[in-house]
């Protein structure tokens, strides 16, 4: 009766460590997420859609978690043409310069 008990014991400790090596295998890879060297990104939870602004992420690996990717965007420069913009004013003083 004591070696079955053993046997049963060795195997449900077995069946165990089996599913966490399972889970650690397959979490693991998920969890990872990278951004390219031309990108820049926002964490966004994949599950609500939701944004962080808080921090903006630079390239290369983030362990985020499995719930968790990148909103990516290109780093390079952005060109915005702004038609109609005063920038110096036409006061005789100083003091208003560079308000329009």
């Amino acid at each position: 009766m004591k070696c079955l008990q053993n046997k049963n014991t060795q195997l449900g400790i077995g069946c165990i460590l089996l599913t966490g090596v399972l889970l650690t295998i397959i979490l693991v890879p998920l969890s990872i997420a990278h951004i390219e060297y031309y990108q820049y990104g926002l964490q966004q939870r994949s599950t609500t859609g939701n944004v962080d602004t808080s921090e903006v992420y630079g390239r290369g690996r983030y362990v985020l978690g499995p719930t968790s990717d990148f909103l990516t965007y290109q780093s390079d420069a952005h060109y915005e043409k702004l038609d109609d913009l005063e920038v110096f004013s036409a006061s005789s003083s100083n003091s208003s310069i560079g308000v329009g």
